[in-house]
């Protein structure tokens, strides 16, 4: 019914795709996660590929908040966003980067969550994470990581180390839009008779 947090992975695919080929790709994740997880759609609420291009990937995450499957315990109340490509090694540019983080406050601002902030959790039934066992409650980071809350080297260590520029953006997204929205909403010069 809300979300609280934005959790970043990477699929872990090459990242020397063409830009045509990204659709291919997306296509082959959610085989993958049908055909070879059992699950009922992509894990992800949504993908960005290299190039910027944001894909719906578990169906209705445009305009509800629909159960996710991408980090076991924690996919209550928040949404997974997976950049494609693999991050161990390799730096995302600032193109995907900038993606990720629109996405992310496009949702996070439409429940009132602060992309700099933190929020409470609660582990479920699932969780990998070697602290986090179920039942375990604490805050989190609104955007994290995959690791932050499982047992896992996801989203890599390129873009985890960049998570604060990406929650830098998010932010300035929300700002301007904020500062938009105050202007427009601002008392007319003169008076208004009905």
């Amino acid at each position: 019914s809300t979300i609280q947090a934005a959790v970043v992975h990477h699929t872990v695919n090459a990242n020397d795709y063409t830009r045509a080929q990204a659709p291919a790709l997306v296509r082959g994740i959610y085989e993958y996660h049908i055909k070879g997880r059992g699950w009922s759609d992509v894990g992800y609420h949504f993908l960005v590929d290299r190039f910027g291009t944001v894909y719906e990937g578990r169906k209705g995450s445009l305009d509800k908040v629909p159960l996710g499957v991408h980090s076991g315990g924690f996919n209550t109340n928040t949404i997974g966003i997976a950049i494609i490509g693999e991050f161990t090694s390799k730096v995302p540019s600032t193109t995907v980067l900038r993606a990720v983080a629109q996405v992310a406050s496009w949702k996070l601002a439409s429940y009132g969550r602060d992309p700099l902030g933190t929020t409470v959790l609660t582990a479920r039934s699932g969780s990998t994470h070697p602290k986090r066992k179920p039942g375990w409650r604490g805050e989190l980071p609104v955007i994290m990581g995959h690791r932050d809350v499982g047992s896992t080297a996801c989203p890599g260590q390129m873009v985890y180390n960049r998570l604060s520029t990406i929650r830098s953006y998010a932010a300035d997204q929300v700002n301007r839009v904020t500062s938009r929205v105050a202007t427009a909403a601002s008392t007319p010069g003169r008076n208004v008779v009905a």
